[in-house]
């Protein structure tokens, strides 16, 4: 399983951080050696008066090569599987074509 905590340090000092939010990327053990598949969860963190995270988006990755990429890799694909709906307006959903 990946965690991977996300923060906010207000003037880019760790004094007062801030968590805002959390990404689990967990192996669903359906894969072999060569890929495998991950469930995807994006949390938000408990408001005032909460006590349990509260799940916000999921997705799935399928056949995610393990031996030739890496956790960024992993982690790109958890969120593009999770938010990638979101953005539809995003340069990834129409790359513009290379310049010559």
């Amino acid at each position: 399983m990946l965690y991977c905590p996300i923060y906010l340090f207000p003037g880019g000092q760790p004094e007062g951080k801030q968590l805002l939010g959390e990404i689990f990327v967990v192996n669903d053990a359906t894969g072999d050696d060569f890929s495998a598949h991950y469930d995807a969860s994006l949390m938000e963190v408990p408001k005032p008066g909460q006590t349990s995270r509260m799940l916000w988006r999921k997705g799935h990755i399928h056949k995610f090569p393990k031996q030739r990429l890496g956790p960024y890799d992993l982690v790109y694909r958890a969120l593009r599987a999770a938010i990638l709906d979101r953005n539809p307006d995003d340069p990834i959903h129409h790359p513009e074509p290379p310049q010559s």
